[in-house]
């Protein structure tokens, strides 16, 4: 926009989107659903973009491609190559090999406009598998497909067919993206990153700003709109979750909650709030903020291996705003607008330099993906010492094998070894928790029968909130019981037991979720739950195995010693790290205790009194942070077999 047109509200409107995704990146509960910031951003530039091609195209009659493209260039690439260069440089730091080879092969697509596609064709935008700090470049990747397409489908319908036909063919165009949204999704990741599920919004801001060059336009004043704009953005970043689908129909409210604020009159109350300093000065560097909070975040929480706390969260946010000011005021300002560094370059001269760069760090991240993630960082020794249990760092719930039909992993809810017939000895029930017990159990020549639930076993009609919380699965699981109900004389329940964090339970055939406000409330539901299961299975023996030792959620054993700095806590963990584990486990042994249920404490076979250990014989016993290796699961049972002949010999 012209500084004429030019509207601070809009900045102020920047500002409340990049603090919503901010808040909800560091990790703040209170917006579950700040991802909503970056719908925000869209309709922004929907708006904004097209509001330039039409006063270029209305005063010159066509628009200059080259310029167009000169003033994107300036304005996106320096903060980016800069945040990808630095992103680059601290992993060559801090990182493992191969989380480094995984960074190196996203700044590849990052910085070729496709990291939406290569991040769709990875993993779920939730996961935490992998590390991912140029992750929030997918939204960017979005804005530079669109912006290939839209200045020249402006300049043809405009210049030749006049502004009405334009938006008659952009409404077609939402139409079109919204509905395939909600008839053709393809699955909740194509949704989230491919162009074609976002055009809507990018629309919206488009067809906003046609409207507004039109002559019969209209600008309200009343604080009315831009009241329910906001409370409509707010509302959608206090109630959606990852769960959700999106964007889909839930992208409705933050869409047409921005374009309501940008349709209300500058002068009206909430956009001169908007237009205030404060929210001024973060929205122009919005962009900084945005490219730089995120790789922070993944690098803070990688340093230390676990998710932020409080006071983590807030230092994190401060340093990206502080950084993002520095990146603002010596990489962005200089490079934006006549009078600023290099004002007389042509485009081309100026998107030479910008493209070496860019070439130049490929180069890079190359040499680092044919370089095994440049592990002669970590030198000869350390190189020869993973080399020796390597091959064993495997995940044993993902690994065993003896499963009927052949298969070498068990994915439907029954396994019985080694045959139908003979597996009576007893019945393991659970998920992930239970499956990584199976090899170790079959190394000690257990016959036995593996039922997976993805429904808690013992719930009654409640499942975990997520989304296992269905009839499906809880009939899958009820089903499950009543089999196994008469059936086997000893059961063995291994699941996640630990307070959950504000998620809480679904009770799945009504969708009612019960959210626990302390651990003591979580724990009287366990109780409950453990006595009806006691009820139900009154003749059978039932062992529930408790919580394993956790050191950290983004780190197992091979990645801490594969990293260049190697923590002194590899082999072994302070105790201290495990103390919630613990302290949960004595109450779940306390409480089986009470109901008449046995109970197998992991802890006592992992941990002394001052640490929890991590390796076995020189093998790792974790293959990420909660999952036992092969070499794990088959210690673990070793003691879960004695527990299983003294309840067999009663």
């Amino acid at each position: 926009m012209s500084n004429s047109s030019y509207r601070a509200d809009i900045d102020g409107l920047r500002a409340i989107a990049v603090l919503l995704v901010l808040f909800f990146h560091c990790g703040f509960a209170f917006l579950p659903g700040g991802f909503v910031g970056v719908d925000v951003f869209f309709v922004i530039s929907g708006f904004l973009i097209t509001s330039l091609l039409l006063d270029e195209v209305k005063s010159r009659g066509t628009i200059s491609f080259a310029k167009f493209y000169e003033r994107r260039l300036r304005r996106l690439a320096p903060a980016l190559l800069t945040t990808v260069a630095l992103t680059l440089l601290a992993g060559s730091f801090i990182l493992a090999p191969t989380d480094l080879t995984n960074v190196a092969e996203s700044v590849v697509y990052s910085l070729s406009g496709i990291s939406n596609i290569y991040f769709y064709y990875g993993d779920d935008y939730w996961s935490s598998d992998q590390i991912r700090p140029l992750l929030h470049t997918w939204s960017l990747s979005v804005e530079e497909q669109f912006y290939l397409v839209w200045p020249a489908l402006v300049v043809f319908i405009f210049g030749r067919l006049g502004l009405t036909n334009l938006s008659f063919i952009l409404i077609a165009i939402i139409l079109a993206s919204f509905f395939a949204n909600i008839f053709f999704p393809i699955n909740d990741v194509a949704l989230y990153y491919l162009t074609h599920f976002r055009l809507f919004e990018m629309g919206g801001g488009g067809l906003l700003a046609i409207y507004f060059k039109s002559k019969k336009a209209i600008r309200l004043s009343s604080p009315a709109w831009s009241a329910v704009g906001l409370l409509l953005i707010g509302y959608s970043a206090l109630t959606l979750n990852k769960d959700s689908v999106f964007p889909s129909y839930n992208a409705i409210a933050p869409t047409l909650g921005t374009i309501l604020i940008i349709f209300s009159r500058s002068d009206a109350l909430f956009n001169r709030v908007l237009s205030c300093q404060i929210f001024v000065w973060v929205g122009l560097r919005s962009y900084s903020l945005y490219l730089i909070h995120w790789p922070l975040i993944v690098y803070a929480q990688y340093i230390i291996a676990d998710e932020l706390e409080f006071y983590g969260k807030i230092l994190v946010a401060c340093t990206s705003i502080l950084l993002a000011h520095l990146m603002f005021k010596y990489v962005e300002q200089p490079f934006r607008g006549a009078g600023r560094l290099l004002p007389t370059w042509s485009p081309a001269a100026l998107a030479t330099p910008a493209f070496a760069i860019a070439f130049l760090i490929i180069i890079t991240s190359s040499t680092i993906m044919v370089g095994n993630g440049w592990s002669w960082r970590l030198g000869d020794q350390r190189l020869e010492m993973i080399a020796n249990f390597q091959d064993n760092d495997k995940n044993a719930y993902d690994a065993f094998s003896g499963v009927e039909q052949g298969s070498s992993q068990c994915r439907g809810p029954v396994c019985t070894f080694p045959s139908k017939e003979k597996a009576k000895n007893f019945v393991l029930i659970g998920r992930s928790h239970a499956r990584h017990f199976v090899n170790g159990l079959l190394n000690e020549g257990e016959s036995f029968t593996f039922y997976h639930v993805d429904c808690n076993s013992f719930f009654g009609p409640y499942c975990d909130n997520g989304r296992f919380a269905t009839t499906q699965y809880l009939d899958q699981r009820d089903k499950v019981l009543e089999l196994v109900r008469g059936n086997f004389p000893l059961i063995i329940i291994s699941e996640v037991l630990r307070y959950s964090n504000g998620k809480g339970i679904k009770e799945a055939a009504t969708g009612k979720t019960i959210k626990f406000k302390t651990e003591t409330e979580w724990l009287i539901f366990i109780e409950n739950s453990l006595i009806s299961l006691k009820k139900k299975f009154p003749h059978q023996k039932i062992l529930l195995i408790g919580e394993t030792p956790r050191r950290g959620r983004m780190m197992n054993s091979l990645n801490c010693i594969t990293r260049p700095f190697m923590p002194e806590d590899c082999f072994s963990t302070p105790i201290e790290v495990h103390e919630k584990w613990l302290n949960i486990n004595k109450k779940l042994s306390t409480m089986a205790r009470r109901v008449g249920i046995n109970f197998f404490n992991p802890h006592e076979y992992l941990c002394d009194d001052s640490s929890c250990k991590n390796f076995i014989g020189g093998q790792p016993i974790y293959a990420d942070y909660h999952h036992y290796s092969d070499e794990g699961s088959k210690y673990m049972a070793e003691h879960l077999e004695r527990h299983i002949k003294y309840l067999r010999s009663l």
